[in-house]
């Protein structure tokens, strides 16, 4: 994921700027080497996270991932064929210590499998819904770079997680019949918001001056 993100944020200052969710911005990115090989990149780690959901509770899967943006750094730092400095060394430590911290103190576990009868997911997907849009339309009518860049990452880290939680239930439903999947609407719905989060993913990195600090908030909301 962290190669992923370095190559397919070089790639997308290669091309011109396009409005938010334009489609056009992925017609022109899929001429770049740099992020073909990002998507390559990108299957192989979402092949990989649906396997560890499938095995592993979804609060110790995610969280792992946030090393992608250690990694994300180094390899931007070589794709940029800039050195390593003090600051990322640090950041890369900090970051390191503070995913051990959480695991350590919060011993996160549970391996729900499936959305149980009882649950009520409408006011949960209708506040995330709100966030989301909220954040596209600060993105939309701020003048301040950062502040659309903030907006960006913010409504790709929502859609990120939601599509995590439900890949969790998809993982679930295969390894009890790979059939199960494409009966119920869980695996539907990934299919739409999945790729409305990585669409806003390629714009953030385009908007971004930085990849490190983008990222960083995606992955964290995620």
């Amino acid at each position: 994921m962290g190669l992923a993100s370095a190559a397919q944020a070089r790639a997308t200052k290669e091309v011109e700027v396009t409005r938010i969710l334009d489609p056009g911005l992925l017609r022109g990115l899929a001429r770049r080497p740099l992020w073909l090989i990002g998507m390559v990149a990108t299957g192989a780690g979402l092949a990989l996270q649906l396997v560890a959901l499938a095995f592993a509770p979804l609060l110790v899967v995610q969280p792992l991932l946030i090393t992608s943006l250690i990694f994300a750094a180094v390899f931007s730092a070589r794709l940029e064929r800039h050195p390593a400095d003090t600051v990322m060394v640090a950041g890369s430590l900090i970051c390191a210590a503070g995913l051990a911290a959480f695991l350590v103190i919060a011993r996160p576990s549970g391996n729900a499998e499936a959305i149980r009868p009882g649950t009520h997911p409408l006011p949960l997907a209708i506040a995330l819904a709100t966030l989301t849009v909220v954040a596209l339309v600060v993105c939309t009518l701020s003048r301040s770079a950062s502040v659309r860049v903030l907006g960006l990452a913010v409504a790709t880290g929502v859609l990120y997680g939601v599509t995590a939680g439900l890949m969790k239930v998809v993982a679930g439903q295969a390894r009890d019949d790979l059939a199960e999947p494409f009966r119920n609407w869980t695996l539907y719905l990934v299919c739409l918001v999945g790729p409305l989060g990585f669409l806003l993913s390629q714009n953030t990195f385009q908007q971004g001056r930085f990849l490190a600090p983008a990222l960083a908030v995606i992955t964290a909301l995620d």
